[in-house]
């Protein structure tokens, strides 16, 4: 089976050039989503590098969720290459499906993260959520970055006019205390200086921005994938429908028969 020429007549006819160029768009996105899954990968390892040590301020499951998913994009594209050449439905049936999860899961990661990425404004804001798990989020993020405060801040510096003392709560913290990790890489990050400290609010808006400026390229990266996902799927699903018309079946025959893919 000729790439153009399906039926290897020594034609090609309308529907077998619709189709070759149908197959030329399916290989540039999935080589396109093979580097995609390659740079999830990488993004999503630095990402955990980077704030996976911020238990109760980011959710570090969900980076590695990413990770995972850009792991089984590259091992996906080899399906899906697999079906293209060979037209084979069953492997494209399986490259469509996988398709089709990936494209789900990484609406679900990109929401989630967008979610998050509110959460951590309304800290910056006096907006408050009126729904009581964004509530929750809102509080859990905030008492983090207090407690932090308390934490990471040269007591001479401090200045807790916004909030007390008691608006640290350790034991609502995961481990129960702010890890001296995480006040070290406040500080290579400049999160933590006398300036940062001068008071509650200037310190909240630098980590808010941080959060902001890393993870909002990664939430708008993964729901492009998605879309790119989605337009792959629907062209692969194209070729499942269809079948390859055997020889005769060109346009100068018209009446050939037709056989499975």
């Amino acid at each position: 089976m000729g790439f153009v020429d399906e039926n290897d007549d020594g034609e090609i006819d309308c529907r077998e050039a619709v189709r070759a160029s149908a197959k030329i768009i399916l290989l540039v996105i999935t080589t396109a989503w093979l580097f995609m899954g390659l740079g999830l990968t990488v993004v999503g390892i630095m990402a955990i590098s980077n704030f996976g040590q911020y238990s109760g301020l980011v959710e570090a499951e969900v980076l590695y969720v990413v990770v995972i998913v850009g792991i089984v994009m590259m091992l996906v594209t080899i399906i899906g290459y697999c079906g293209i050449f060979k037209l084979k439905k069953i492997l494209l049936i399986i490259y469509a499906l996988s398709l089709f999860l990936l494209c789900i899961v990484m609406i679900i990661i990109g929401t989630s993260l967008l979610a998050y990425l509110s959460n951590v404004d309304a800290s910056k804001s006096s907006f408050n959520s009126a729904r009581e798990s964004a509530k929750q989020n809102e509080e859990r993020i905030q008492n983090f970055i207090n407690c932090s405060y308390v934490k990471c801040c040269p007591s001479e510096v401090q200045n807790l006019t916004a909030i007390g003392k008691s608006d640290c709560l350790p034991s609502k913290l995961p481990t129960k205390k702010i890890e001296d990790g995480v006040c070290s890489s406040f500080k290579k990050e400049k999160l933590v200086s006398p300036t940062q400290c001068y008071n509650i609010t200037i310190y909240n808006d630098g980590i808010v921005d941080h959060l902001k400026e890393n993870l909002t390229p990664l939430m708008m990266f993964i729901l492009v994938v998605a879309g790119v996902q989605l337009v792959a799927f629907c062209i692969t699903m194209a070729f499942i429908m269809t079948d390859v018309r055997s020889g005769g079946g060109g346009i100068h025959s018209g009446q050939g028969a037709k056989h499975e893919i």
